[in-house]
C-alpha cells in the first residue's frame, strides 16, 4: 500500500506487483551506477598523479639519454649506469663452423645489461661492416624477452644457417648484440 494526499486527505493506493518489481530495479540500477561513478573517481585521481610520474620520467630518461652520447657510461630506463667497456663478447673459435657458433658476454658492470637473444651478423666488405642480408627471414623471429645474467657471464649458441645461409670460410664477419640501446661486436673468421 501507498500512501498518497490527494486534495488535503490521504489516500491508500494499492501498489501492483510488477510496480513493486520495477521501482526495485530502479533502486537497484540507481546503485550500480552510483557504484560504477564512485569507482572510476577512485580509478582516476590516481591515475592522474601516475601520469605526471611517467611525464617526469620520460623527461629524466630523455636527458640521461643525452648524457649517454657525450659519455662511455650508458643508463637504462630506470637510470641505472652501466659502462659498454666492461662488456666483451667473445666467439668461442672451436665452436664455429659455417652453420653456427657460440658466444660468450662477460659483464664486469656492479649490474649487468639484461640480454635479448635477438642478434645480427655484419660481413666486413670493401673497408667497411654491411649488415648481411636475411635468406630466411621467417627463421629471424626470436623472443623479444629480455634475460638477467645475475653472474655477469652467459654463453648463447648462434645458428646461422637459418638465417644467413652458410658463411664463407677466410671471410671476415661480426656478431652485433644490442642492450640498452648499446651495440656490442664479436668478431670473427671461419678458417
Amino acid at each position: 500500500m501507498k500512501k498518497e494526499r490527494i486534495g488535503g486527505r490521504e489516500s491508500r493506493r494499492h501498489i501492483s506487483e510488477e510496480e513493486m518489481k520495477r521501482n526495485k530495479l530502479i533502486y537497484i540500477l540507481s546503485g550500480v551506477l552510483v557504484a560504477i561513478f564512485l569507482l572510476v573517481l577512485i580509478i582516476m585521481i590516481p591515475k592522474g598523479k601516475k601520469d605526471e610520474k611517467v611525464k617526469d620520467a620520460i623527461s629524466t630518461v630523455d636527458s640521461s639519454m643525452i648524457e649517454t652520447k657525450n659519455s662511455t657510461a650508458s643508463g637504462d630506463k630506470n637510470g641505472i649506469k652501466r659502462d659498454p667497456a666492461k662488456v666483451t663478447i667473445e666467439v668461442d673459435t672451436e665452436s664455429l663452423t659455417e652453420d653456427n657458433g657460440v658466444i660468450t658476454i662477460t659483464d664486469t658492470n656492479d649490474v649487468p645489461y639484461k640480454w635479448k637473444p635477438i642478434w645480427r651478423l655484419q660481413q666486413y666488405v670493401d673497408g667497411e661492416w654491411e649488415d648481411m642480408e636475411l635468406k630466411n627471414p621467417e627463421n629471424a623471429i626470436l623472443p623479444d624477452t629480455e634475460y638477467d645474467n645475475p653472474t655477469g657471464t652467459m654463453t648463447q649458441s648462434l645458428v646461422w644457417v637459418n638465417k644467413y645461409g652458410k658463411l664463407e670460410p677466410g671471410t671476415k664477419y661480426r656478431i652485433v648484440k644490442e642492450a640498452d640501446e648499446t651495440e656490442f661486436y664479436a668478431e670473427f673468421v671461419i678458417r
